[in-house]
């Protein structure tokens, strides 16, 4: 019985160490929304992160405006800001599509391929949002949101 019970102990402990039984997964969930005389923005940000370390980033923010002129401009920065954060960085994936009076922005970042130094070295202020080993932590990212105005659960 004793070496029944050792051997299940031992079975446990090694499923433990291969599936990683320190690193949980989890989910923070941040809402912001902008109201201007031309446009009212709404933006959910989804930080998935393993512990308290972010692995990607998925943004969907929806502009609503009867100005085409706005949603353009809108459109144009937004291309202009992921495509060169993606050459710069690497790990973005997004989409800026309009649709009538409304814009779809839909961005993943992943970080596990975001070049963190050159962000670093491009952006101070970047360091202290991330841990001792240079990757974005959910507290840095949650302060990022937060500072733009969001409520992060």
């Amino acid at each position: 019985m004793k070496k029944m019970l050792s051997v299940v102990l031992l079975l446990c402990v090694s499923v433990g160490i291969v599936s990683g039984c320190g690193a949980k997964k989890r989910t923070v969930e941040c809402t912001t929304t902008q109201t201007l005389s031309d446009y009212k923005l709404n933006a959910t940000y989804k930080i998935y992160a393993t512990g308290d370390v972010v692995d990607k980033v998925e943004t969907i923010e929806v502009v609503d405006s009867s100005n085409e002129s706005v949603l353009k401009e809108f459109e144009s920065t937004l291309n202009a800001q992921y495509g060169n954060n993606d050459k710069r960085y690497g790990g973005y994936d997004y989409k800026v599509t309009i649709d009538g009076s409304k814009l779809e922005s839909k961005v993943t970042i992943d970080y596990s391929k975001v070049d963190m130094d050159k962000m670093v070295s491009d952006n101070s202020a970047m360091k202290s949002f991330l841990n001792k080993k240079n990757r974005l932590t959910v507290e840095g990212a949650t302060s990022i949101y937060e500072a733009m105005g969001a409520t992060c659960k």
